[in-house]
This record gives C-alpha cells, sequence and structure tokens, in this order.
C-alpha cells in the first residue's frame, strides 16, 4: 500500500511540475518582445476584458467561472465578421505596397487559414492575457475542441472592438495583421522557397543573394515604402527582388518570385523549341522543389554567393524553414 501511495505522491508531483511549466512557457511566450509592437494596442486592451463574458458554454474552459454561453456565441459570430474584415484589410494593404497579385484562391486559402481554430489555439498565449490562456483545458486542442478556443477570441475581438473607445478597431485591425502574418509564415514552412533557393546556390547553381537595409532611404525622403529591407536575387540568369518589413520575409519573397519567374522561362523555352542540350535538359520539378540540369552542377560547382553568408551557413539555411 504504501509503495502505490508513492507512487501516486510522485505522479502528482510531477503534475505539478508539468503543469507549472507549461505556464511559465505561456507567460514567455506571451511576453514575447518581437510581438509587442504588432499588438500593442490589443494587449492594452483586453485586459479590461472580463473573462466570464468571453468563456463558450464548455464548462471545462474556465472550470467554476459563471458564464452566459450563448451570449458569448452570439459575440463571437460578430466577432468572426470583425475579424475576417480586419484580415481581408491587411491582406488588401500588403498587397497594395509590395506591388504584388493573388488569385482569389489564393487569397481564400490565405484568409481561411489566418481565420482557422487552428492556428488561433497555437497562437493563443500570444493573442489573450494568461489568465484568459489558463482557462483553456490542456487537453482541449487534443480532443478537437478548437471551436471554443476561436469562441474565446472572437467574443474578446467583438468586446474589443465595440467597448474599446477610439482605440478599438485599430486593436482589432492590428490582430487581424498579425494573424495574417502568422498564416504566411505557415505557408513558408510548407513552400520553403529560400530554403531552395540557398541549397541550389550552394550545390553550384549560378546565382546570388544580396539584400540591404534600406531604412536610411526612407528617412531621408527617398523611399515612400513602410517596407525596410529590399532582398535582389539572382538564378540561373533570372532576377528578382522584394521589399519586405524584415530581412527574413525580404529573402523569401524574392526567393519565391525568381523560382516562379525560372520555371515560367523554362516553359517558354520548352514550347518554343529551343535546344537545352548543352545544359542537359531543363529544369524539372516544382518552384516549391526545383530539381536543376544536372551539367548546370558540375559547371558552377562553388560560384553562388550569398552575401556575407558562406557556405556552410547557406546549407543550414537550407535546412531551416
Amino acid at each position: 500500500m504504501e509503495c502505490v501511495w508513492k507512487r501516486k505522491s510522485a505522479a502528482a508531483r510531477r503534475k505539478i511540475r508539468q503543469v507549472q511549466q507549461r505556464k511559465s512557457a505561456l507567460l514567455q511566450i506571451y511576453m514575447d518582445p518581437e510581438d509587442e509592437t504588432k499588438l500593442r494596442t490589443w494587449r492594452k486592451l483586453i485586459v479590461d476584458v472580463p473573462i466570464d463574458r468571453i468563456l463558450p458554454r464548455d464548462v471545462s474552459f474556465g472550470p467554476g467561472i459563471e458564464r452566459d454561453g450563448d451570449a458569448a456565441e452570439r459575440l463571437a459570430f460578430f466577432g468572426d465578421k470583425y475579424l475576417n474584415l480586419s484580415v481581408a484589410l491587411a491582406l488588401e494593404n500588403q498587397l497594395a505596397e509590395n506591388g504584388e497579385t493573388m488569385s482569389v484562391g489564393e487569397m481564400s486559402v490565405l484568409c481561411s487559414s489566418a481565420r482557422s481554430n487552428m492556428l488561433f489555439a497555437k497562437l493563443l498565449p500570444k493573442l489573450l492575457t494568461p489568465d484568459m490562456v489558463a482557462a483553456v483545458p490542456e487537453e482541449a486542442i487534443v480532443e478537437g475542441r478548437q471551436h471554443s478556443v476561436g469562441t474565446l477570441l472572437e467574443s474578446c475581438a467583438y468586446l474589443v472592438r465595440t467597448e474599446g473607445g477610439e482605440e478599438g478597431a485599430a486593436a482589432v485591425d492590428e490582430l487581424g495583421a498579425f494573424l495574417l502574418e502568422e498564416a504566411e509564415k505557415q505557408a513558408e514552412d510548407v513552400h520553403n522557397y529560400k530554403g531552395a533557393l540557398y541549397e541550389l546556390i550552394a550545390k553550384g547553381v549560378d546565382g546570388h543573394v544580396v539584400t540591404v537595409d534600406k531604412m536610411g532611404e526612407a528617412m531621408s525622403g527617398e523611399a515612400s515604402h513602410p517596407q525596410r529591407f529590399e532582398s535582389q536575387v539572382e538564378l540561373d540568369g533570372v532576377t528578382a527582388t522584394f521589399l519586405g518589413r524584415n530581412k527574413r520575409e525580404a529573402e523569401r519573397g524574392a526567393a519565391k518570385n525568381v523560382l516562379e519567374k525560372l520555371f515560367e522561362r523554362e516553359r517558354q523555352r520548352v514550347l518554343s523549341g529551343e535546344d537545352l542540350g548543352s545544359r542537359g535538359g531543363s529544369w524539372q520539378g516544382t518552384p516549391e522543389r526545383p530539381v536543376p540540369p544536372p551539367l548546370l552542377l558540375r559547371k558552377n560547382q562553388g560560384s553562388g554567393s550569398f552575401d556575407t553568408m558562406d557556405e556552410d551557413e547557406a546549407m543550414a539555411e537550407a535546412q531551416s524553414p
């Protein structure tokens, strides 16, 4: 009996440590300084949102706290619409600033991803206050109760938008822009254009990547774009540029553009019947997973450049999303 009690006691202590570690980790994520500026107004206003007004019908969320789950669901319905608008506006502004275009299908997929309950659940510690996050049961995500997680955030968005005074609309717009950016990061992780580009250059395909900080020009009035970094990329004779809010975004955008232009060039070459024998054929695969002609690798081994990055660093970049 004593051994059983000791085992149970040890298991209980482990559980307590796990809960404490989880809460500590959540607090560290919530205080992430990188996101502080992006969500400054949103975080300022959500501290005034009463938790009992946003809890869903599921009583495992914030057990012991009285709530009107039906009222929270109604708030979430309208909060969802405000978030939809904010995400769409953020995408519209981004495309206009970058001079980009996207198909309706691409825009729909991206906005749906930014508005998904799964993304909400993943980012919850960054989006809500620690006490709101603590109200979410640990097993909720595993058991597929993301809808209730969505209710928390969407009802909160409604209250911030309608009761947050003059800053309410700006706060929800901040949230929409942040969700869009996070959805784009997820898409980049699936299609790692930058990693593919660096790997090709490291293996010998002729190309280079140069990224410059444009802040000086912007401050002097010579540039009107809010984007700070410009990345210029060349690969196998094809060039592309991209302006980004940070170096990572600029390089990923330029990598995507150059690979898509490269495959369009190859398509035109094949259609025109151009002889590509001296290159060992044409590029194969897709812009997401490009396969260069074999002779191109042997001919240009070690000829590429990565700004100030050496070959080992470039290969490490190719391995990471």
